[in-house]
């Protein structure tokens, strides 16, 4: 419960300061871009907050074949693979797909390994009306609800 937690803090203490910052962007991943906008090392912390998350999914389970081990591996490769809109290059598909990986995997493993389906449902009809409904910036509110469905089935189940 304790990682959970830790991943919880990071994730609220991040997303808060974006939308304070910069409002709600396209995706949480494109406050990398507007975090290197500001100069400096501001735009590590997108990175930071990516292996905040996936360091502690790494431990979710005691089986190292769990899918919690992939999905904070999935994570950790958002936050390594940044500037996901490079043309001519693998990285957008390392980050998309990292990013595929992180959420998926952590919903499946709620469900397949703490039998709690209810995150992985409520979040695919989430995404279906955020999708329907035609939101405004409908990336970033569909990974809002992959993090908080997310963090919500770890600490209840």
């Amino acid at each position: 419960m304790i990682l959970t937690l830790i991943q919880g803090l990071i994730f609220i203490i991040y997303v808060a300061f974006i939308w304070k910052k910069f409002g709600v962007l396209q995706s949480v991943s494109d406050s990398w871009y507007k975090l290197k906008e500001l100069g400096g090392l501001w735009y590590k912390l997108f990175t930071l907050f990516c292996w905040g998350l996936a360091i502690p999914m790494l431990f979710q389970s005691d089986n190292p074949s769990s899918l919690f081990v992939y999905s904070g591996a999935g994570f950790a490769f958002v936050g390594a693979a940044t500037m996901f809109k490079l043309k001519d290059t693998f990285v957008p598909y390392i980050h998309f797909g990292g990013a595929a990986v992180g959420i998926i995997l952590a919903l499946l493993g709620i469900g397949l390994e703490r039998y709690g389906w209810l995150p992985l449902i409520v979040f695919g009809i989430a995404t279906i009306l955020i999708k329907l409904l035609k939101v405004k910036n409908s990336t970033w509110w569909i990974e809002i609800v992959a993090f908080v469905t997310a963090l919500t089935g770890l600490l209840i189940y």
